[in-house]
């Protein structure tokens, strides 16, 4: 239906009825047509030339012209479009305007030759990105007359080819031109702006290539004085590389290459009353000579004569040139000695590399070290390496030149003689240092995994630089390599390694910037049984306890054992005679076991170690009667590789042909290994296993204190009779003075019934901790049998120290037992399991209770 049929007819109106469901599909159609998504267009696959795919064309598509050879002019982009060439595509003028641009254009990727204007701009905003123009009278340019132009109209040519051209850039109007990344060769002209336009305000030429011959740029102020920046420029051959007159421009990092042949008495000519030129920079960063400073910048002049004594690359007397009238004389106050190319460069730095790779064998995790510069030549460095529930066993340093090991708790080194090749570890340190004079190196280290399920090891490199400083290549950062003294502080105040702020020995001390492996050692059984090295010449059997029984928490040693045994120096004690110790000073039960062959032992072994028990294990024969050792944990995927050890003396070490510096170190015995020496020397095998704590009523006296708390004074040794009377729940001591009571009010009630009155026992327990890391221990109660837990508390203990743990018992703690006679139990165990302490004591819960019905 025409326009005017139902709107207009006869001169009268008529109202246009719609129903609703039309009403609707006209809104549809709107909303269709309104977000109509911009289209691609291919030449010649859509339309065999560029102007039939522009006049098919609507705004924001884009027309993508494929290789080949295109004759046309006069191309009119009325639209906003992008032109973007694949493959090279070449577009010959024939002599005439190629393009001429009314609205915003994106031209990219093309070749423009044989024309007398490429692009023509009589309204923009345009872009010109990627283009080659060969043999072109005026590659770009706009209307020089007239005002058509928009207000926001910029004009952006980017990494373009000018060859052979009258004038590369010969622009009158634009708001903000920018000619970047482009280069010029054979040019009469290259960039030539007339600011005759008022909306003019920024001209940027930066980081291109000028061999003209006559100018490479040219600006010109007219009505306005636009800002003119003109940086990282070359202009090689030029009758004048700038020229300017009546405009604000800052001339900097260009390099002015036969200056001395122009056609002009100087590369850079000023003209105008109005003309303010500044040849550097303001304060800015840059690298010369691997070297960072920062100064104001000026320009290359390949004329210069000044010197450079401080050899920051800027120097030391200004550039000046003299100038006949009426052009105007300049000065560059921070010329440069060398292009500016140079000023720019990467800072060269050594950048380390350290790869750590690890591998099981027979129990221990083998390291092998690598240090690599991929950087500037370095003459020391090292690398750093520190473990999570490990300890270092031994170090091979290798090709590095030295080597140290430490405790990051203690920072003392702890090898004892640094030129040997290899280092035996005496003590049980987690961190090792290498070092080398050089900036690569290999080294192979030997571990053994901790207690637990999983290790780290964390590792970081370092190379010192020709200023002798150190780069951290995972912060990026300047430091100082680790240091184990803050003496090692360096006098220099100017040194650009900062203050040493971080020392191994510190609490907050971080590895946030190290690499790491996090090694999952499931295959891996160890349990913290201290060391106990056997002293007497017979004493293998009593160390062997004590390390059990101090694995239990207990204060003893081997000395002591042997004392309670009453044995001389050389004299042992049978698996039995220690089993009895045990039972009868100790209330432990154990159990004792003999073994003809090694794989029905290593079943019961693993089934001891995963239940946390260790073993004691006997070894020996007809000719010997037997060595005892403790088992600790086991290796192996599935099944089981090797056995960790703890020999009191190192005997079976020796006999296995383990090489060891010190037996206190835990070794995994090879099962191998063992199951072949046990042939060869017709081994039997014995074992003594801690099977449980007998749980036994303990008399004696209890020391209460002032605030009701009662203190065990020897481990959980006593116990007594714990009543509930009329005047709540206290120890049914002869003094009436120490009631383990307590009122929110006073005075007291006859009877416990009001809601503001509570009674507690408060339980103190001294709980120590004999092993050589620190430990958690779990405080439970429990009535009329240990599993029946109704109350918990755990407490931390640092290694070889004690801690006090509280264990509040309230009345609604009690509130679900009935009246009468029962057994309450306190335990001591490891956190997570393994071998504690129990004891019981009787208590009577009386009516009246007014938790309980009686």
């Amino acid at each position: 239906m025409r326009r005017s049929e139902g709107i207009v007819m006869r001169g009268e109106i008529t109202k246009l009825s719609l129903s609703c469901t039309a009403f609707l599909f006209l809104c549809m159609l709107v909303c269709v047509v309104g977000v109509a998504s911009a289209k691609t267009i291919y030449v010649p696959d859509d339309y065999e030339k560029i102007q039939w795919a522009v006049d098919n064309a609507s705004a924001g598509d884009t027309i993508v012209v494929k290789g080949g050879i295109y004759h046309e002019s006069d191309i009119s982009l009325d639209k906003e479009l992008s032109i973007i060439g694949k493959g090279c595509p070449t577009i010959n003028g024939n002599g005439r305007n190629l393009f001429i641009v009314k609205q915003h254009i994106t031209i990219e990727s093309l070749n423009i030759v044989n024309a007398s204007s490429g692009i023509y701009i009589v309204n923009g905003p345009v872009k010109v990105l990627n283009c080659t123009f060969k043999d072109v009278s005026t590659a770009i340019s706009t209307k020089s007359s007239g005002y058509i132009w928009e207000r926001g109209g910029d004009i952006k040519v980017v990494n373009c080819k000018f060859n052979n051209i009258g004038t590369g850039l010969d622009v009158y109007f634009g708001r903000n031109v920018y000619v970047l990344d482009s280069t010029f060769t054979e040019c009469n002209d290259g960039v030539m702006i007339n600011t005759l336009n008022q909306y003019f305000n920024y001209v940027e030429i930066s980081n291109n290539s000028f061999n003209c011959r006559r100018y490479g740029v040219a600006i010109q102020g007219v009505e306005v004085i636009p800002l003119i920046e003109v940086c990282k420029n070359t202009f090689g051959d030029c009758g004048c590389a700038i020229w300017i007159k009546n405009v604000n421009a800052v001339v900097y990092l260009n390099n002015f290459i036969n200056s001395s042949n122009n056609l002009y008495e100087s590369p850079v000519i000023i003209y105008g009353g109005r003309t303010w030129l500044k040849l550097w920079s303001n304060p800015i960063s840059y690298v010369y000579n691997g070297r960072e400073y920062q100064s104001c910048m000026g320009n290359y002049w390949d004329d210069y004569k000044g010197s450079d004594k401080d050899g920051n690359g800027i120097g030391d007397s200004p550039y000046h040139r003299d100038v006949q009238y009426p052009a105007i004389s300049f000065t560059d106050n921070y010329p440069l000695v060398q292009p500016w190319e140079n000023y720019f460069q990467p800072v060269l730095k050594p950048k380390p590399k350290v790869t750590v790779s690890y591998e099981w064998h027979d129990g221990y995790i083998n390291l092998t070290i690598q240090l690599r510069n991929e950087g500037e030549k370095s003459n020391f460095g090292g690398v750093h390496i520190r473990l999570e529930n490990a300890t270092f066993v031994s170090v091979d340093k290798g090709t590095f030149d030295s080597v140290t090991a430490y405790d990051i708790i203690d920072p003392e080194a702890v090898d004892r003689d640094p030129a040997n090749h290899t280092m035996k570890i005496e003590e049980k340190p987690n961190v090792v240092e290498l070092y080398v004079k050089g900036d690569s190196a290999q080294a192979t280290a030997r571990i053994k995994p901790g207690v637990g399920d999983g290790l780290k090891i964390y590792y970081r490199a370092w190379l010192k630089d020709k200023d002798d400083t150190v780069y951290n290549p995972y912060t990026g950062e300047y430091e100082a390599y680790i240091a184990r003294d803050p003496a090692e502080e360096p006098d220099d105040p100017h040194s650009k390694n900062p203050p040493y702020s971080r020392h191994v020995g510190d609490d907050g001390f971080s590895f946030i910037d190290y690499k790491c492996h996090d090694i999952r050692v499931s295959n891996v059984k160890i349990l913290p049984v201290p060391y106990e090295y056997q002293d007497g010449s017979h004493w293998c059997g009593p160390a062997s306890v004590a390390m059990l029984l101090r694995c239990c928490s207990f204060d003893i040693h081997v000395w002591d054992v042997a004392k309670d045994l009453r044995l001389n120096f050389d004299e042992g004690a049978s698996g039995e005679e220690l089993g009895d110790y045990i039972e009868t000073n100790y209330n432990y039960d154990v159990e004792l076991n003999s073994f003809g062959n090694l794989d029905d032992l290593i079943e019961y072994v693993k089934g001891q170690i995963d239940a946390g028990k260790p073993v004691i294990l006997a070894v020996g024969n007809k000719s010997y009667c037997c060595h005892a050792v403790v088992i600790t944990g086991y290796a192996g995927d599935g099944g089981c590789t090797a056995l960790y050890v703890n020999d009191p003396s190192g005997w079976l070490l020796r006999q296995l042909g383990i090489h060891f510096s010190d037996p206190a170190i835990v070794y995994p015995v090879s099962l191998e290994r063992l199951n072949e020496k046990g042939r060869e020397f017709e081994w039997a095998y014995g074992t003594l296993v801690i099977t449980h704590m007998r749980i036994i009523p303990r008399n004696g006296s209890i020391n209460v204190n002032s605030d009701g708390e009662i203190i065990f004074t020897n481990f959980l040794g006593y116990s007594n009779i714990l009543v509930l009377g009329d005047k709540g729940l206290k120890w049914n001591m002869t003094s009436p003075t120490y009631e383990v009571i307590s009122y929110e009010y006073s005075p007291y009630p006859v009877r416990p019934t009001l809601p503001d009155y509570w009674i507690y026992l408060g339980t103190g327990f001294n709980v120590s901790n004999h092993l050589p890391f620190k430990q958690r221990y779990e405080v439970c109660a429990s009535i009329d049998m240990v599993t029946d837990v109704f109350k918990c508390s755990t407490v931390d203990v640092n290694a070889e120290s004690w801690a006090e743990v509280y264990l509040y018992i309230l009345n609604q703690d009690l509130s679900e037992f009935s009246p009468g006679e029962h057994r309450l139990y306190f335990s001591i165990t490891p956190y997570g399991g393994g071998i504690g302490d129990t004891i019981s004591m009787d208590i009577s819960i009386v009516a009246p209770n007014p938790r309980v019905s009686v």
